[in-house]
């Protein structure tokens, strides 16, 4: 796909996502604006959450609302694909700064407040499409393999994954690496390699008890890995990803995850590769 072809797909793209949610939202907005004294400044931090719907539709309404049927959002509003993908980045990270005023007024887990339930789903859409966009569009000149890499642990193809990363490893010169290889060092490639990837992994998450080697949270689908190293070839996976459960590494992320994976990664010394891999859907809703 050329470029010129990349530009007409993805104004095409945010134009029916606009098109299809926006009265929804608008009709949503103007509900809670004509009722706030009685509803939204109640909630905790209820001013905040007022102001981030007045930015969100503001945002919606400048830039994604096209002023006629023959516009389009490339060139009309953006000047390029990736200034457009860059608008969508500062906006996801915008709205998702706010999840935490919304986390204080959720319930027992529960998102049962009209009000927080609507802004919830908004900010998940945004998030959702400025993934997807970045995603597919600001990694064109990336080799393949780190693309295939990226779109499996998008996909939840986790075998797949590990595939691509001992592929990664095996191409690191034997002589580059340290004769004594451990946990921490693999742990260090493989953060390394994940955020010239364009992830943010968040590596040794101290907790009440233990800490977390590795969390990678993609919107609302969160990844626990573990990692364990052997001199041997025998796998230490299970006994990884054992810790995770038994230490209840995914609570923190009940809240805002829909779904999260538990992966054990077992790193031998012998092969310098993965050799082993076992995962588990430690929570998803229902």
């Amino acid at each position: 796909m050329n470029e010129v072809e990349n530009e007409q797909e993805l104004s095409k793209y945010i134009e029916e996502w606009v098109k299809n949610h926006y009265c929804e939202w608008n009709s949503f907005y103007y509900d809670v604006r004509r009722n706030r004294k009685t509803g939204i400044y109640l909630l905790k931090e209820g001013t905040e959450l007022m102001n981030l719907l007045d930015s969100i539709m503001g945002n919606i309404e400048e830039k994604f609302c096209l002023p006629s049927e023959s516009s389009h959002l490339i060139p009309t509003q953006f000047a390029s694909v990736s200034h457009l993908v860059s608008y969508l980045k500062r906006f996801k990270m915008f709205v998702s700064e706010y999840k935490p005023i919304i986390d204080e007024n959720i319930t027992n887990g529960e998102k049962d407040d009209y009000i927080i339930l609507g802004i919830y789903r908004i900010i998940d859409e945004i998030e959702q499409v400025a993934d997807r966009c970045e995603r597919i569009y600001s990694h064109g000149d990336m080799p393949r393999p780190y693309q295939i890499l990226r779109e499996r642990l998008f996909n939840m193809d986790i075998d797949g994954f590990v595939e691509c990363v001992n592929s990664v490893l095996s191409g690191v010169p034997y002589l580059s690496r340290k004769e004594k290889l451990n946990e921490g060092h693999f742990q260090t490639m493989l953060q390394l390699l994940l955020t010239v990837l364009g992830f943010e992994p968040i590596a040794e998450l101290p907790l009440s008890d233990g800490r977390i080697d590795m969390i990678i949270k993609l919107n609302t689908l969160t990844y626990v890995f573990e990692f364990k190293y052997t001199n041997g070839t025998r796998s230490m996976a299970k006994k990884a990803l054992k810790q995770i459960k038994d230490k209840r590494y995914a609570e923190p992320y009940k809240l805002t995850s829909k779904e999260i994976i538990g992966v054990g990664i077992s790193f031998s010394g012998a092969t310098k590769s993965i050799n082993g891999m076992v995962s588990e859907i430690l929570f998803e809703t229902k």
